[in-house]
């Protein structure tokens, strides 16, 4: 079932904060806060127009290859035992990803509802939001499909799971969640108010093969190069731990090009291709392809502008030329 190439059910209203935890409105009645958030790396990745239509372009072919690949799989692998849930799903203009966190604000009455129903059982949930005869009554679980400009909501999504909550005093609750697997919609059971799906979840991954560990050590290079010269073109003040993220080092291959997928930020149909891809190797390669064009471009752009950037002297000369007082002669 092609959901990305059908409108299937009409956007939440949900409002979504930017990278960095700023609001900025979408189309979608909730608040959602971004994975995995570096702000230093961001204009390395996303700023310029002409970069980020290659991306795009580079995205629609990954989607056509992540299908081929979800084809071949499921036809090589009889055997394997399928996973099929019903879930509640968000269809949100974000991507989110497995091990990210995503706080979410909800604060539309029907959210309200179904996340006072998934927090059942758990201090400070008004009770009389909860609904004790969903199946979803104290799940904690729901998932999050990214959803289009045109409405059409993507087949491959993330099951993420409330890890905590607060209510704010006029009735609010923020939710603390962090993605845990993917999963493929197959067939759309409700579509209001909320929209319900059966899914069945994509095999776990986990390669720590040797060459999985090899292209991850390539692509952490990649991106460390890519904040430093990012940090340099804007002057920034940055530590070691800003040069340096920690994920860079502590991620294995799979969460490694998961992580390295947030940080395309604005670049949602490229994280999109990304999360369908099956394959750590071939989502790595793809992330070092992409990230090392980048890399290149953004180092030969910057390059010509210290190239025709004035020199020292030129500038004292102009500076000390304006400082000069007028003649006191008139003209001839």
């Amino acid at each position: 079932m092609q959901l990305q190439g059908r409108s299937v059910v009409q956007g939440p209203t949900i409002i979504a904060l930017e990278r960095g935890y700023q609001p900025a409105t979408t189309q979608a009645g909730t608040q959602a806060l971004a994975p995995f958030h570096h702000q230093l790396a961001r204009p390395a990745f996303c700023k310029d127009i002409s970069l980020v239509w290659s991306l795009q372009s580079r995205a629609r072919q990954l989607c056509r290859r992540s299908q081929q690949l979800r084809v071949s799989a499921q036809a090589g692998s009889p055997s394997r035992q399928r996973n099929i849930q019903q879930i509640p799903i968000f269809p949100l203009g974000m991507v989110a990803l497995p091990g990210a966190v995503c706080p979410l604000n909800i604060f539309e009455a029907r959210y309200r509802v179904l996340f006072s129903t998934l927090l059942a059982g758990d201090d400070g949930v008004e009770d009389g939001l909860i609904n004790h005869e969903s199946p979803f009554c104290g799940s904690k679980r729901f998932g999050i499909s990214h959803m289009n400009s045109e409405g059409r909501v993507s087949e491959i999504g993330t099951l993420l799971k409330i890890e905590g909550h607060r209510k704010l005093p006029d009735g609010q609750i923020t939710t603390f969640n962090r993605g845990l697997e993917r999963y493929k919609i197959m067939k759309v059971v409700q579509k209001q108010p909320i929209l319900i799906a059966e899914v069945e979840m994509m095999p776990a991954e986990d390669d720590t093969s040797p060459k999985a560990r090899q292209l991850a050590a390539e692509l952490v290079t990649i991106v460390k190069q890519l904040i430093e010269l990012n940090v340099k073109a804007r002057k920034i003040k940055a530590d070691e731990s800003d040069l340096n993220p920690p994920e860079l080092n502590d991620l294995y291959p799979t969460r490694l090009s998961f992580f390295v997928a947030s940080l395309l930020l604005d670049n949602y149909m490229q994280q999109q291709a990304l999360l369908s891809l099956e394959n750590t190797v071939e989502r790595l390669e793809v992330e070092i392809e992409v990230l090392g064009n980048t890399l290149r471009y953004l180092s030969a752009r910057f390059a010509l502008q210290g190239a025709f950037a004035p020199s020292t002297s030129e500038t004292s000369e102009t500076e000390a030329e304006g400082d000069r007082p007028p003649s006191a002669s008139g003209p001839d």
